[in-house]
């Protein structure tokens, strides 16, 4: 099986769904399931090519850190799925450096809790 076998509680998903409990999950990785996101056997018929690229380093040497006055920011580019929830107020590489003030750090906070490959 060419799915994403994972164990335990789901990912984040959009907010009003619901979905059942399970011991284990099937997750899609191809991106054509009429299911998303559990994999449905489509990446079968699509001849998805499942091949993990990913590096095997360790995040932290991978990672840039930015450091604030209170909290330190570790961003990995190559894992940025492009959801933008970094920039809606100010962007968090420019907030990280402001956390001294308390609402600048609830919006990294808010803004880093969002990201898809780092919340």
């Amino acid at each position: 099986m060419d799915c994403h076998q994972r164990r335990g509680r789901i990912p984040r998903l959009p907010e009003g769904k619901k979905f059942p409990a399970q011991p284990q999950y099937a997750l899609c990785r191809c991106g054509q399931s009429a299911n998303k996101p559990f994999c449905d056997g489509t990446h079968t018929k699509v001849q998805f090519d499942g091949t993990e690229t990913a590096s095997h380093q360790p995040y932290l040497k991978q990672a840039e850190t930015i450091e604030g006055p209170t909290m330190l920011l570790t961003d990995q580019e190559n894992l940025c799925a492009f959801a933008r929830f970094c920039d809606p107020k100010g962007r968090i590489w420019n907030l990280v450096k402001q956390t001294d003030n308390p609402e600048a750090r609830r919006l990294v906070e808010h803004e880093a809790g969002h990201c898809p490959p780092g919340g």
